[in-house]
């Protein structure tokens, strides 16, 4: 019986690794989350580019003027950041299915299948046809809780790592044969990874490298002008990213939200060296572990380190990449330092450095340990770390939508960070979002026109209500409570008509209970004020 099944995947690798890899999304629950509105964990982030498609589907956006429903302090709600063709797409999609956030879902579950799918058929290349092996470390790869987590939400980074492993399997043929087709290829999807999220540009440059180390020990074989070539074609992926950048920089300083960063958070611009600890605590208990568990990267690191120090002559091109590859991280990390003191999914794109920093391990091994990579016991060893990290995966994923302290309260899957986090997302997702995300409810039932303004209080988020709503507005994330009445009175001279009340509290704020005498709706924690 196992030599038919194993015979069948040699016969048929590709159906074999979309079976799995699809085998893999159902144990992480993705048919249910395509059902389910934003994701709790980091929900703002994915809002936001839920809002931008949104703009495009209400047709008061364009590609190169950009809009979120928050109107922000230029009343305008013109913001941009990462390149948004996928958002246009998905709003151009939605003008004929209806606004469906699973159909947003969907695309970036693509994406990392697609991602996945060339990175199979990268591990087939790298390890000259072994299939067993090449099936066992894509699905290992895919055993990140970040992976796992945000691959069926919306935001930008999924994309764009997924690209660039797409991107990775045409350099590896391009430095086989060095194939112009390839070349090109892999130039032009990495200058769409980085444009649809900057953090890919590290990626990039490790791949660069990669590619100036190989022309230049081939110069004399591929001569003067293929080389020449070759090397200035590299720049067009920066081109590509500065004309971007540099036009969404312009853009936000033409309209000054302050939503979005187009530009770096480095650790040098924190002054407090008690806040630099907590930050580098968060990083190494709550945040590194969401690529892979430290009992992987440990390992990785120690034994990459080992090979630099040991094998350096011997495998110099290897050798080489891997320090690149642990600069281009350290960099990362301090250029970004500030983030890392909440957001996870920045470390999304940092699973393309560390993949190559273990594909020259790899390498490393295939030339001097092949037997080894080829024995029984050492396929064993992949397939129960496979299915221990996946259950591990899908249980942190799982958790984050049905958690339960008596369950979960400092395991091995949640420290006690982790778990008031997910108390509180927990209970603000019931609390407050429950009913305003719930198809059923549309504000158009209570005369609430689309073009109408709104305000939501007791969302202290840039969108995740107004996207909710389907309305422009404004949330809590631009007024103060103490400043309240000055910002109505001003908001309802350019249009603002109604308030929406997701945090009763907000009924306690004596500055705000001059505006709540025209109630037109209540409903759970949801109360709805006219201000006509």
């Amino acid at each position: 019986m196992i030599h038919k099944i194993s015979s069948l995947i040699k016969r048929f690798p590709q159906f074999t690794i979309t079976f799995l890899i699809i085998g893999q999304f159902m144990i992480y629950n993705y048919a249910h989350f395509l059902q389910v509105p934003i994701m709790q964990h980091h929900s703002w982030r994915q809002a936001d580019c839920i809002s931008f498609a949104l703009n495009f589907y209400n047709d008061k956006a364009n590609l190169l003027e950009p809009m979120v429903n928050n109107l922000g302090q230029n009343n305008d709600g013109k913001a941009a950041t990462d390149f948004p063709i996928v958002q246009y797409i998905i709003g151009n999609i939605w003008k004929i299915t209806g606004v469906n956030i699973g159909i947003y879902k969907f695309t970036n579950m693509l994406f990392l299948f697609f991602g996945l799918f060339y990175l199979f058929k990268l591990f087939i290349k790298i390890t000259e046809n072994n299939i067993t092996l090449s099936i066992i470390l894509t699905l290992l790869f895919n055993t990140s809780p970040n992976l796992s987590y945000f691959g069926i939400s919306t935001i930008s980074d999924i994309q764009a790592l997924s690209l660039s492993l797409i991107a990775l399997y045409f350099l590896f043929n391009f430095l086989s044969n060095f194939s112009n087709k390839n070349l090109i290829v892999f130039i032009s999807v990495f200058s769409l990874a980085g444009l649809l999220k900057a953090s890919a540009a590290f990626s990039y440059s490790i791949c660069a490298f990669m590619v100036l180390f190989c022309l230049i020990t081939n110069y004399k074989t591929l001569g003067a002008k293929k080389v020449l070539l070759s090397l200035s074609s590299l720049a067009l992926p920066l081109v590509v990213w500065y004309l971007w950048f540099s036009y969404a920089n312009r853009y936000n300083l033409k309209h000054p939200t302050g939503f979005f960063l187009v530009g770096i958070l480095p650790i040098w611009e924190i002054e407090s060296t008690k806040e630099k600890f907590n930050i580098l605590r968060s990083l190494i208990d709550n945040k590194l572990d969401k690529m892979y568990p430290l009992l992987f990267l440990v390992p990785l690191l120690i034994s990459g380190v080992y090979l630099i120090i040991s094998k350096f002559k011997a495998f110099l091109f290897e050798s080489s990449v891997m320090i690149v590859s642990l600069i281009c991280f350290i960099a990362y990390i301090l250029l970004f330092y500030f983030v890392f003191s909440e957001h996870d999914y920045y470390l999304i794109n940092m699973q393309c450095v560390l993949l190559l920093f273990f594909i020259m391990q790899l390498k490393i091994f295939l030339k001097t340990k092949a037997d080894l990579l080829k024995a029984k016991s050492t396929i064993i060893i992949f397939l129960f770390l496979l299915v221990g990290n996946t259950q591990y995966s899908s249980s942190l994923t799982w958790s984050k939508w049905r958690y339960k302290p008596d369950s979960f309260l400092n395991t091995f899957i949640y420290n006690e960070f982790e778990s008031s986090r997910a108390e509180y997302f927990l209970w603000t997702n019931a609390y407050r979002y429950s009913l305003i995300e719930n198809p059923a409810f549309k504000l158009d039932y209570l005369g609430i026109k689309q073009s109408d303004i709104i305000l939501c209080l007791g969302d202290y988020t840039i969108n995740r209500s107004l996207v909710a709503l389907n309305r422009a507005g404004y949330t809590d994330y631009n007024v103060a409570s103490e400043t309240i009445d000055l910002f109505i009175k001003e908001k309802k001279k350019i249009g603002l008509k109604y308030i929406v009340i997701i945090e009763p509290n907000w009924l306690n704020n004596e500055k705000l209970k001059s505006f709540l005498t025209h109630k037109i709706y209540q409903k759970e924690a949801v109360s709805i004020y006219s201000l006509d």
